[in-house]
């Protein structure tokens, strides 16, 4: 029973050893194997949705501590909703893995990668754990990245899985190394893309490593924001044009505090700088997770448009009416209507907010209104010490190698620093770390992404040949 089993415990294993924080991404390309080997043999569907089950478990742990901790539920309460969350996600890996059939290789990575499309748009969508995430810190893949996107790489993966899976059960010993010579040489290219561009910007980040348990006296808050400001002017003086404060750095309504306000339209205007900061707006009786720009004296606003779900809403009030009775959820933040991109001294600029960098369908957003640098503010300290803020930093690498554009990204307490166009980590601020950074990021003449100029020609490509597998997968059953 035990020798059984060890298949689907492998394959979840040796795929979280692939992410961050582990970054062991080159055995994504085999992972598979073992649980590829078992569904030949008509594998049962619940030992695959165990497997599919532990890989989530292992992946997205630290979810316990945030539910727990941030969300002071109950522990009883906190195992059972993570028990219903990671069955969900267990599904899109378990479905397309039940139905694989080896005569069919070169359809088959359509129809997996077609159910991670779904997991990123259904019920709110989740797309953390897709294939091509583990791949975040593989720089010799950033070439297929601009290419296909997280599409293009999650089906490398399945199909390399695939070969490899065949030409292991025909005992083909030739074959096999040579396909593993082929994954060898599409996994370097990359190294050799530079980042290019004749403008270039001056840009700070800033992380005042607070915690989400903070008291916050009015006294506790002037103390955060002379620590922000301290740390704004040295990087003045070394030549940052562009500021950027975290998400909640601390509590602070733009709109209605108006002392600090001014304090920061005067030091902006007065230093001809730009400070972009994450805090929160009320208008209209409606509350919005915001990035506020301080440029030229004037302040503009981003309202973040995909919010977190029952962290910052409850969604499908009807279903989860009890939510917030049993946890301490957010109050009810309203979403934002329209991606804005800010024109900062001729760079156009797009400010992302936390969670909404997971999706590669929203940055295509701010791509489609000429974002030329993507500005990601965050507030990771939800996480505490756990390979969640790991993760997310990744996930903006994996933004930056698909748009092949530059991303700063500022942390309140997590991981803060810069990616070249090409993915490069430039600096980097690490988790329980207080400081700031400076670097000059190059800004691409021309900003052309394959990706996300072909985004739904892609979408619906895989879908398409996703039927089409299904179709003969049905035919043969009738046959």
């Amino acid at each position: 029973m035990i020798k059984k089993s060890i298949p689907y415990i492998l394959t979840p294993l040796l795929l979280a050893l692939a992410f961050p924080p582990f970054n062991l991404y080159f055995l994504a390309f085999f992972a598979l194997i073992p649980v590829l080997n078992e569904t030949e043999k008509r594998s049962s569907f619940l030992k695959l949705f165990f497997s599919g089950f532990l890989f989530n478990l292992l992946l997205l742990y630290w979810l316990y501590p945030v539910l727990t901790g941030y969300g002071q539920m109950p522990e009883f309460l906190a195992i059972l909703s993570l028990i219903i969350l990671f069955s969900y996600l267990s599904l899109y890996f378990t479905v397309p893995l039940y139905f694989f059939k080896d005569k069919l290789p070169l359809l088959f990575p359509f129809f997996y990668v077609s159910f991670e499309i779904i997991l990123e748009h259904f019920l709110t969508g989740f797309p953390w754990g897709i294939l091509s995430n583990s791949q975040a810190s593989n720089t010799g893949l950033n070439y297929l990245f601009y290419i296909s996107g997280v599409r293009g790489v999650s089906l490398l993966i399945v199909f390399s899985n695939i070969l490899l899976y065949h030409t292991f059960k025909e005992k083909k010993k030739r074959s096999f190394a040579f396909i593993i010579f082929l994954i060898i040489l599409i996994n370097i290219p990359g190294y050799f893309i530079k980042s290019e561009g004749s403008k270039t910007v001056r840009v700070a980040v800033v992380q005042g490593n607070e915690s989400m348990n903070t008291v916050w006296t009015g006294e506790r808050v002037k103390e955060e924001f002379v620590k922000y400001m301290n740390y704004t002017k040295k990087s003045v003086r070394e030549g940052a044009r562009i500021i950027i404060w975290p998400e909640f750095c601390f509590p602070y309504y733009p709109r209605y505090q108006s002392g600090i306000t001014k304090i920061l339209k005067d030091f902006t205007k007065k230093n001809n700088i730009t400070l972009i900061l994450g805090a929160n707006d009320q208008k209209d009786g409606n509350y919005y997770n915001t990035a506020f720009v301080f440029h030229n004296g004037e302040l503009d606003y981003y309202y973040k448009v995909h919010l977190t779900p029952f962290g910052e809403y409850i969604p499908y009030k009807n279903l989860f009416f009890f939510a917030k009775k049993i946890a301490n959820v957010e109050g009810e933040f309203t979403p934002g209507k329209v991606v804005k991109v800010f024109d900062i001294d001729g760079v156009k600029v797009g400010v992302p907010i936390c969670y909404e960098m997971v999706f590669p369908s929203l940055i295509k957003h701010f791509y489609d209104r000429g974002a030329e640098l993507i500005v990601a503010i965050t507030n990771d300290s939800w996480y505490g010490k756990t390979s969640g803020p790991s993760q997310l930093f990744y996930l903006s690498k994996v933004r930056a190698m698909e748009g092949f554009f530059p991303i700063a990204r500022a942390a309140t307490s997590g991981i803060s620093g810069f990616f070249e166009q090409n993915g490069k980590i430039i600096k980097r601020l690490n988790y329980g770390e207080e400081g700031y950074l400076v670097a000059s990021l190059k800004i691409r003449d021309k900003i052309i992404s394959p990706f996300y100029s072909f985004f739904y020609f892609y979408r619906n490509l895989i879908l398409f040949l996703s039927l089409i597998y299904i179709f003969f997968i049905l035919l043969k059953n009738r046959n």
